[in-house]
């Protein structure tokens, strides 16, 4: 289990990605008929509050772990000033 030690945030399916990626990248490539760098750009929107859902091992957990992190971060007293200059300017996807 791997955690962002000084915020203690959770991240067991992020760590799967990292220390798994290219045998996952291929895996799923060939799952979804997608190239390596075509599953990247989908893991990469989906860190970035993207849902859309792929039938691949674990998809679901992974963009609810996201989200989890995403809120986990969001919270974080050491963000407040930027959390409110986002909502400010940006009022879409936030949390992200």
């Amino acid at each position: 289990m791997f955690s962002i030690n000084i915020f203690h945030i959770h991240c067991d399916y992020l760590t799967k990605y990292i220390d798994n990626r290219d045998s996952l990248l291929v895996e799923w490539g060939s799952i979804l008929i997608y190239t390596k760098d075509g599953v990247k750009t989908n893991l990469l929107c989906a860190m970035n509050g993207n849902n859309t859902k792929y039938i691949i091992p674990e998809w679901d957990k992974i963009l609810e772990e996201f989200k989890l992190i995403h809120k986990s971060i969001f919270a974080l007293p050491i963000y407040e000033t930027v959390v409110k200059e986002v909502e400010d300017i940006e009022r879409t996807n936030v949390h992200a």
